[in-house]
C-alpha cells in the first residue's frame, strides 16, 4: 500500500473527535426521542441552557466529560450508551440497534459473525 493511501486511512485526532462529537449527539437525540422530552426538557434536567445544547447539537460547543454525565444521568442511560456508535439495523425494524461481534459457537472456525443486537 502507498504512503498516500495510508494518509487517507488515518484519522487526526480533529476528525475522532468531530465523529465522536456526532455519536453523542445522535445518541442524546435518540434518547429524547425515546423520552418525549425537547431541548427545554433537557434544560430543566441538566442545568444547561437550551442555548447551549443547541450550540453542541449543532458542533458550535464541545461535550465535556461533565456534560456527558449530566445527559447521561438526565436521560437515564450510561456513559458507554452514550459514547457508543449506533447503526441501523439491516431489516430497518429498529432504528436503535447497535451492531456487535461475536464468536461463531456453531462451527469450528472460530470466525467472527456480525449480528445485530437491541
Amino acid at each position: 500500500m502507498s504512503k498516500s493511501r495510508i494518509a487517507e486511512r488515518i484519522k487526526t485526532p480533529a476528525m475522532l473527535e468531530s465523529e465522536l462529537q456526532d455519536v453523542i449527539t445522535k445518541n442524546i437525540k435518540h434518547s429524547m426521542i425515546d423520552r418525549g422530552y425537547n431541548q427545554k426538557t433537557l434544560e430543566s434536567l441538566t442545568g444547561i441552557r437550551q442555548g447551549n445544547i443547541s450550540k453542541r447539537f449543532n458542533k458550535d460547543l464541545h461535550y465535556s466529560l461533565y456534560d456527558i454525565v449530566l445527559f447521561a444521568k438526565a436521560l437515564n442511560v450510561s456513559v458507554i450508551d452514550l459514547l457508543t456508535p449506533k447503526e441501523k439495523a439491516p431489516n430497518g425494524e429498529n432504528s436503535y440497534a447497535y451492531k456487535v461481534q461475536i464468536l461463531c459457537v456453531n462451527c469450528n472456525t472460530g470466525k467472527r459473525e456480525s449480528q445485530w443486537k437491541n
